[in-house]
């Protein structure tokens, strides 16, 4: 949800071009509903196609260490890569210096955020909530009372969200 998130985001702010690389192809086509922006399934990040797409700027929310590694190494010149999933321990990632100065690349890490930020996305919200099928990205919804069996079920029905109502 995090990088659906940023997608549709990142076209409301004016990307012109953007290409969802995904593993999971039933995600894929879910994200179709929010645009359709070209997607790209990746069943292995080393392919040869994956390296081709050198985009500007990669926004990475998986926080998984190989996509990290391979999200940099696909930058054109110039690129930026944010890291935004790697919330969680995870192996170290490997990061080829020269790579990164030849290619003249920016690394950034986004946690949290400032008012400012919140401001924004709520503007954004009251601006696109129809335009979006936000609503189908929580499946079901539980009482504040309900909230173990909230847990519980987030865990194991693969649902992109489970909704609490206070």
């Amino acid at each position: 949800m995090l990088g659906l998130s940023a997608c549709v985001f990142a076209k409301w702010k004016g990307a012109r071009k953007i290409i969802v690389t995904d593993i999971d192809q039933k995600r894929l086509q879910f994200v179709k509903k929010f645009g359709n922006p070209e997607t790209f399934e990746v069943a292995d990040n080393k392919s040869a196609d994956f390296q081709a797409l050198n985009p500007e700027v990669v926004i990475e929310t998986t926080g998984m260490t190989q996509a990290m590694e391979h999200c940099i190494n696909c930058l054109e010149i110039g690129g930026i890569i944010v890291f935004v999933g790697a919330v969680f321990s995870q192996p170290k990632v490997k990061i080829d210096a020269e790579s990164v100065v030849r290619k003249i690349l920016t690394i950034k890490g986004l946690h949290n955020y400032a008012p400012v930020d919140l401001v924004e996305a709520v503007d954004f919200i009251e601006q696109n909530h129809i335009n979006y099928p936000f609503a189908e990205l929580t499946a079901v919804e539980f009482k504040l009372d309900d909230l173990k069996k909230a847990f519980e079920e987030a865990e194991t029905s693969g649902y992109y969200r489970v909704g609490i109502k206070p």
